[in-house]
């Protein structure tokens, strides 16, 4: 699970813009995943089951600023940054 990454902080993502290597953003938002929640709420109201990834909620989803545009990535892909002896590869 994650590592009390919260808003604001700095993170390590695979950002679909620089073809999903790991970069470094700063955190925007978490929200949970409209189409998991819409899928939940017409399973409860159809009595239909859930699939497996989401019988213990809608998953979630972080919105993250990477040069100047925002990135969409699952929460739980992510990491809050530490300290690296190469990080500028990950600003490259």
């Amino acid at each position: 699970m994650v590592k009390k990454i919260k808003v604001g902080d700095l993170v390590l993502f695979h950002c679909e813009f620089e073809n999903y290597k790991l970069k470094i953003g700063l955190l925007l938002d978490i929200r949970k995943n409209p189409t998991d929640v819409a899928t939940i709420n017409f399973a409860k109201k159809h009595g239909a089951q859930l699939s497996q990834h989401l019988i213990n909620g809608p998953r979630e989803v972080a919105d993250i600023l990477y040069k100047g545009q925002v990135c969409t990535a699952w929460l739980h892909n992510m990491s809050k940054k530490q300290e690296y002896k190469n990080e500028e590869q990950y600003y490259a």
